[in-house]
């Protein structure tokens, strides 16, 4: 049984009982993974899936008379692997917008499923290799970062990031040549890899260079930080204190 940490964390959303517990079983019979939250609704799920951090998320697409892509479309970043759920083909193309890993029918196939955690099993495993593949070849883990997407793996400097953004599951690195470049991993990932005291997460979507802040705005909410090229970065309110005490050591 690998350590907790290890294990790849997830979430089902589904409205029928019987078949949630069905996949919780599946999920469990499968080595490597772990559920850490399981509801029926729209409303539950957006908890869960800014609460629990999970790493994957089993999605039923209807719920009730919504569907779980209203969910996705509520939330500022996917970063999760997603395997949506479904006794319909027609929702297969707006799927695969969402970067679905698998999209499988009901009643669901027990080995087309246990198939389908491989992939994200293997997905994990290529991530984790490519990263440490590059990163062996810099021997100042703290002054450098590897960012990789589909197409390239690029190595850049941190005192060279002056914020991040993601978006759908996607996350762009601004650099103070005025370069941006866009990889195809989840700003969690990021945030892990990047030193506590060089970079801050202000917000769901963003992570911030602490070199580049000139200020931090107090506004109705969490206020703004404010970067010294003027770019603007929201705060969530229940990080302003934390972000407030940051700026404060730091400047």
């Amino acid at each position: 049984m690998p350590a907790l940490s290890a294990l790849i964390r997830v979430v089902i959303v589904e409205d029928q009982p019987i078949v949630r517990n069905d996949i919780k079983a599946l999920v469990e019979s499968h080595e490597g993974f772990i559920v850490v939250g399981q509801c029926a609704t729209i409303e539950e799920g957006y908890v869960l899936l800014t609460t629990t951090l999970p790493d994957l998320v089993l999605l039923d697409i209807e719920l009730g008379t919504s569907n779980s892509f209203e969910l996705l479309e509520q939330l500022e970043s996917l970063p999760f692997s997603i395997i949506f759920l479904t006794a319909y083909e027609s929702f297969a193309i707006r799927a695969i917008k969402f970067g679905a890993m698998d999209y499988l029918l009901k009643p669901v196939n027990e080995q087309e499923f246990h198939n389908a955690l491989s992939k994200v099993t293997q997905k994990k495993e290529t991530d984790r290799i490519q990263v440490a593949v590059v990163s062996s070849h810099y021997k100042k883990p703290n002054n450098r970062l590897v960012l990789r997407s589909q197409t390239f793996i690029q190595v850049v400097d941190l005192p060279d990031i002056i914020y991040c953004k993601s978006d759908s599951g996607y996350t762009t690195f601004f650099l103070a040549d005025g370069r941006k470049v866009v990889t195809s991993r989840y700003i969690k990932e990021y945030q892990e890899m990047l030193p506590a005291n060089m970079f801050l997460r202000p917000h769901q979507s963003y992570v911030v260079g602490l070199r580049y802040i000139d200020r931090y705005q107090r506004e109705l909410g969490g206020g703004n930080i404010i970067l010294k090229n003027g770019t603007v970065i929201p705060v969530a309110s229940r990080k302003k204190d934390m972000v407030i005490a940051a700026i404060t050591q730091k400047l």
